[in-house]
């Protein structure tokens, strides 16, 4: 296929992405992975970025390739991360809740000043997201962006099959009232790698 121009990475984040693309370790549509990682290249630039959510961390990995400095990734979970490895780049995995209460306190230690990038995708249930959105939002430099995966309300047919009644983070988002971007794949990107609907990614600008 060939990539528009706005749409290509950097050759260390192409090789990462069709690896993960190849051993189905990313639950992202290839089009939203592109578009937004487009975006924090050209327009935010960050210096420190923390994902709430880490599963595989192949989302955590390409993060750390547009983070200047540290990258966090936090998990409730352990799994397998040492296929990432290779692609990371200054990537610290902390195996902690970020639903709790000075959860963060360590975490902000380690990244050594406030978040640019943060990047919600964890258990996506409506509460987790209020919680979480509580504790982290005021550890965001005014500026930096709070990222949500999985703001699409289709994505509950999506390539995951139907998910539970509790999973809202679309209800979550769509009660934000920042200035926000929604990055969602549809019919005209069906030549990218991802079953449409998907996930899709929303931008809050802080």
């Amino acid at each position: 296929m060939n990539l528009p121009p706005e749409l290509r990475l950097p050759d260390c984040m192409e090789t990462a992405l069709r690896v993960f693309l190849d051993r189905g370790d990313i639950q992202q549509h290839e089009w939203e992975l592109r578009a937004f990682f487009s975006k924090v290249l050209n327009e935010l630039k960050p210096q420190r970025t923390v994902e709430l959510g880490t599963y595989k961390g192949c989302q955590a990995a390409l993060l750390s390739q547009v983070t200047e400095g540290k990258t966090i990734t936090v998990d409730i979970d352990h799994y397998d991360t040492s296929g990432v490895i290779p692609y990371g780049r200054n990537l610290e995995f902390v195996l902690t809740d970020a639903r709790l209460l000075g959860c963060a306190e360590p975490i902000m230690k380690m990244l050594g000043g406030p978040i640019d990038l943060l990047f919600i995708d964890d258990g996506h249930c409506y509460e987790d997201d209020v919680s979480e959105f509580k504790i982290w939002k005021p550890l965001v430099r005014p500026g930096g962006w709070i990222c949500f995966h999985d703001i699409n309300p289709l994505a509950n047919l999506g390539p995951h099959g139907e998910q539970q009644a509790n999973v809202q983070t679309a209800r979550f988002w769509k009660e934000l009232t920042c200035p926000k971007e929604e990055i969602i794949a549809n019919e005209t990107h069906r030549a990218y790698r991802g079953v449409v609907p998907h996930g899709g990614i929303g931008i809050l600008r802080v």
